[in-house]
């Protein structure tokens, strides 16, 4: 018997052993599927998983989960990361990030000429996820460059730098399921050195202050870090 069929089987045994079933909602909306119960458990479909904002994926026989605002480690790993790491929702280039509230995506990075000098050019997607208009400011963002870092592969935030951030940024009101578009214009620092300079910026890490945060988050830590030597 080969091994589709062995899984097929497996599947369809595992449904006749449901002894309850559910319809499943997710953040107020009807999503297929069901959620079953076996000897006690409640089993949830993966896709279901996905529509709620959480990353999946399958590696070696591994299926990792991403949770909205958990640290991320390697499967085989015990520890999240060094002492001075930063708590944040992490992706590539082209992956959409979801906190609760913002859905946000990094979606190109590419070299360009900043007030007439080399610089970088990186464009952001965000999409408003909650039932009621709202701006990036009254949910934490800040509209100040201190909340928006760039790093190079060595860790150096020194080298690239952004503009102060404008209010079509952080101010305007965005409606239910609304999406607005943004291109953060990296220059070099003054101080960087030309061989500094060669390192383009490959982690951006963009900050999110919950204490005035409204409405508030449901995760520990909202921020978004995105590694931009990756793309997905």
């Amino acid at each position: 018997m080969n091994r589709i069929l062995l899984i097929l089987l497996g599947f369809g045994l595992f449904a006749l052993a449901a002894q309850t079933a559910y319809k499943l909602v997710i953040n107020g909306k009807v999503v297929s599927g069901q959620a079953i119960v076996v000897n006690g458990q409640t089993y949830v479909p993966l896709a279901a998983l996905k529509a709620a904002g959480i990353q999946s994926s399958l590696t070696s026989g591994i299926l990792s989960l991403s949770l909205p605002g958990a640290p991320q480690a390697s499967p085989n790993s015990s520890a999240a990361g060094g002492a001075n790491q930063l708590k944040a929702l992490e992706g590539c280039i082209g992956q959409t990030l979801y906190n609760g509230i913002w859905r946000f995506k990094v979606t190109k990075l590419e070299q360009g000429t900043v007030d007439g000098n080399p610089g970088w050019l990186m464009s952001v997607e965000m999409r408003n996820a909650i039932p009621k208009p709202l701006s990036p400011y009254s949910s934490g963002f800040s509209n100040t460059n201190d909340s928006y870092s760039f790093a190079t592969a060595d860790g150096n935030t020194g080298v690239w730098k952004t503009y102060y951030i404008v209010n079509d940024f952080v101010v305007k009101d965005i409606p239910q399921g609304g999406m607005f578009t943004y291109v953060f214009k990296i220059f070099p620092d003054p101080a960087a050195t030309p061989d500094q300079l060669k390192n383009p910026p490959a982690k951006f890490i963009l900050r999110i202050d919950t204490k005035r945060a409204d409405p508030k988050y449901t995760i520990p830590d909202p921020s978004f870090r995105i590694d931009l030597t990756c793309t997905k």
